[in-house]
This record gives structure tokens, sequence and C-alpha cells, in this order.
């Protein structure tokens, strides 16, 4: 018996799936890129302020704190949330290319079409 597999995996609709999984990942891996950079050149940068201008101490402790609240709050959601994405994605071509049943319980909800569609474009 010849498995279908070979020809599954080259269909559209698991190379959209494929091109979307990437997709998300990409963008999770941006958030990461971001919050890197805004975390290292923000403690680079508000040193050299308190260095030269320790009259704004005021001022730099807030944006550091910002800085972190973004990174803690905003970034960290986003990037999960892309990531989550990612497997989720993921997990779909796996589920339709070998024929699984999705497994809501361990992974949850599947992708929305929309999300998939955005991510394809």
């Amino acid at each position: 018996m010849l498995s279908s597999i070979p020809s599954s995996q080259n269909s559209t609709r698991a190379l959209d799936l494929m091109a979307a999984s990437s997709w998300f990942y990409g963008v999770a891996k941006n958030y990461l890129s971001i919050q890197f950079v805004m975390t290292v050149l923000g403690a680079v940068t508000i040193t050299t302020i308190l260095l030269f201008y320790p009259c704004l101490k005021i001022w730099t402790t807030c944006a550091t704190i910002s800085i972190a609240l973004l990174d803690a709050i905003l970034f960290e959601w986003l990037q999960t949330k892309y990531r989550q994405l990612g497997a989720k994605t993921q997990e779909l071509f796996d589920t339709e290319l070998l024929g699984l049943a999705w497994n809501s319980v361990g992974i949850g909800s599947k992708p929305e079409t929309e999300k998939l569609v955005h991510a394809t474009r």
C-alpha cells in the first residue's frame, strides 16, 4: 500500500500551514529581538545618561521601570502568543497530514482561519 503523505505534504493547504507556522515563529523571533535591543540598549543608554547627567536620576528611573514593564508585560505576552500560534499551526499540519484527531484537551483550540490566512499573505 502506497502512502499518501508525500503528495499530501506538498498540497496547497499543507504548504500554507507550513508558511503560516514559519511566519508566526518569525514574528515571535522579531519580538524577542526587540526585547533584547530594548533592554540592552536601554541599560547602556540610561547608564551613560546618568554618568553625564546625575540630576536626571528620577527620569532615568522612570524610563527603566517603563522598559522593564514593557518587556515583562507586553513583549513577553506577544512573543508567547506568536510562539503558541506557530506551535498550534505546526500541530494542525501534522494532524491533517497523518489523519489524526485534534487534541483540544492538550493543545487547546485550533488556530483561527483568519490568522492563518493573514500569515500566508
